[in-house]
C-alpha cells in the first residue's frame, strides 16, 4: 500500500464533552482519531464520555474517487451537499441548477460531485475531497475518513 505523506496530528485520549480534535487543525494526511464514539455528519453531535483506549490511525488514499465512491459518498451527505459545493469552487448559479434538476438530496449531490471530479480533473483527489469535508462549515470529517482514508488501528498515547 503506498501512503501519502504521514504527519501525525495531535489527539487526546482523553475526552471530555466538547473535547477532540478541531477541523480546523486537519492539515497532514495522518489522522488519529479514538474508537470509542464515530463523528456525525450531522451538526449536533453526541456528548462525548470520559474515556481512555486505543486511537485508529486514518491516512489519505492516493488518487482519485471513482464515480462509484462518489456515489455512495453522495448518499450520506444529504444536506451538507450545497455547503461542500462551495467548498469546492462553485458558485451559487451553479448550485441552484443542481438542486433545481434533481428532486433527491443524494442526486444533487451525486451530480455535484460528478460535475467537480469533470472540472478540476486530475486535481479531483482524495486529499482534497478529505480537506473539504473536514472543513469547519461542512463538518463531515466522518465522512471523510470512511471515503478518503484507509484505517490502521494504533495505539493512543496515555
Amino acid at each position: 500500500m503506498v501512503l501519502a505523506s504521514q504527519v501525525s496530528i495531535p489527539v487526546t485520549s482523553d475526552f471530555e464533552e466538547g473535547s477532540g480534535i478541531s477541523s480546523q487543525s486537519v492539515k497532514h494526511s495522518v489522522v488519529k482519531r479514538p474508537n470509542s464514539e464515530s463523528s456525525s455528519c450531522s451538526p449536533v453531535a453526541a456528548p462525548r464520555k470520559r474515556i481512555r483506549q486505543s486511537a485508529d490511525i486514518y491516512v489519505v488514499k492516493d488518487g482519485k474517487p471513482s464515480y462509484e465512491k462518489l456515489q455512495y459518498l453522495a448518499r450520506e451527505l444529504a444536506g451538507k451537499w450545497k455547503t461542500l459545493s462551495r467548498r469546492l469552487g462553485f458558485n451559487e448559479a451553479v448550485i441552484d441548477d443542481l438542486d433545481q434538476a434533481n428532486e433527491e438530496l443524494a442526486e444533487k449531490a451525486y451530480k455535484m460531485l460528478i460535475a467537480w471530479k469533470q472540472k478540476v480533473g486530475s486535481e479531483a483527489t482524495y486529499k482534497v475531497l478529505y480537506d473539504n469535508l473536514c472543513h469547519e462549515l461542512v463538518e463531515c470529517k466522518d465522512l471523510a475518513e470512511q471515503y478518503c482514508c484507509d484505517k490502521t488501528a494504533g495505539n493512543a498515547s496515555p
